[in-house]
């Protein structure tokens, strides 16, 4: 996840709050060399810090994100124009589990620079009337890859197998819910960027969201 001026914004939010740098690292729990690092530019936060860096500065995680100018992509005709990897190896994806739905969901997109989010859902068993039911901007569209799911748009349902796929206006209020005891994994591709929907979902909730790449990197340093 690459943003443009990302950096700047959090040392902007530091130096309006009269907060050095060492002090900023204490509320966060990391080194001062990160957060060093972070404002320059020459590491960017896993998302478990950027949550902790906003509360330290007393602002939502989207103002950090919203106010870094994200890279455009449409125009591109050259790879030597990518400012990111474009790979996101299986080790490196962010994850963040909500135990209360049972759902693991996985970021499989190097940046959201683009128009599309494409990542993995494991979605545990659970009875329909504990499901929660979303609905927002975009399409959404599927395959299930284990497993077996039921997508509800509305209150109709759709019985998925194994090789089914699917494709909805997220704006339809909708619901997943798992048949059988054995979990149905999903890949999903929605646009334009469900990120920020799937953060919110984990600010509002207190569930746990983890970047394998970053948190070895963290400790480390």
């Amino acid at each position: 996840m690459e943003f443009k001026g990302l950096g700047q914004t959090i040392r902007n939010l530091r130096l309006q709050r009269q907060m050095t740098g060492s002090e900023l690292a204490r509320r966060c729990n990391v080194t001062r060399g990160l957060i060093s690092q972070i404002e320059r530019g020459s590491t960017v936060p896993s998302l478990d810090v950027l949550v902790r860096i906003a509360n330290a500065l007393e602002v939502p995680v989207g103002q950090l994100l919203d106010s870094s100018a994200v890279q455009p992509t449409q125009g591109m005709s050259h790879v030597a124009e990518l400012d990111y990897y474009p790979v996101v190896r299986r080790k490196e994806r962010r994850r963040i589990t909500f135990p209360k739905e049972n759902q693991v969901y996985e970021s499989l997109t190097p940046t959201l620079s683009g128009q599309l989010e494409f990542s993995i859902l494991r979605i545990g068993p659970l009875e329909l009337e504990n499901s929660p039911v979303y609905s927002h901007p975009g399409e959404e569209a599927l395959l299930v890859l284990e497993g077996r799911l039921t997508v509800y748009l509305n209150d109709k349902p759709y019985h998925l197998e194994k090789g089914d796929s699917m494709r909805y206006p997220a704006t339809i209020p909708h619901r997943y819910v798992c048949e059988g005891n054995r979990p149905a994994v999903v890949v999903m591709a929605e646009t334009p960027v469900a990120f920020f929907n799937v953060l919110t979902r984990h600010l509002s909730t207190g569930n746990h969201l983890s970047n394998h790449s970053q948190e070895g990197k963290e400790a480390r340093e």
